[in-house]
């Protein structure tokens, strides 16, 4: 990525991250050691069509589950999403995330468990 393309997505994400941080349908939770920022994950409350699994169709969805190296493996991860799990089962009914190979038997010892349908993605915009 170029300089300037990585500055845009830079000013991007602050703005992001500052109206997250504002809406309450949106966590963020960290884990500082030291003063340092080791963990965090986030967490949008998302709202849709009720169905048998989502009776109230409000369900969390948790992404950027990060832990930096030199900080893997003390259970650091574990506790981000213990957090938004707890805050998440105030407001919802379920909790979706797309695992990672690396974090996927976290997320199962958490009670994760693979969902009926596989995710796809294509982005949108001029298309080749």
């Amino acid at each position: 990525m170029d300089g300037a393309r990585a500055e845009h997505l830079r000013e991007a994400t602050t703005a992001w991250v500052e109206a997250a941080l504002a809406d309450p349908e949106c966590r963020i939770v960290v884990v500082e050691v030291d003063g340092e920022v080791v963990s965090c994950a986030m967490a949008r409350l998302e709202h849709g069509a009720p169905a048998p699994s989502c009776p109230s169709g409000t369900s969390a969805v948790i992404f950027n589950v990060v832990t930096r190296r030199h900080a893997r493996g003390l259970g650091h991860a574990r506790r981000c999403l213990e957090a938004l799990l707890k805050w998440a089962g105030q407001h919802a009914d379920r909790a979706d995330l797309q695992a990672s190979d690396q974090g996927a038997s976290l997320y199962a010892s958490l009670g994760f468990a693979p969902a009926a349908y596989h995710s796809m993605r294509r982005p949108l915009g001029p298309v080749a």
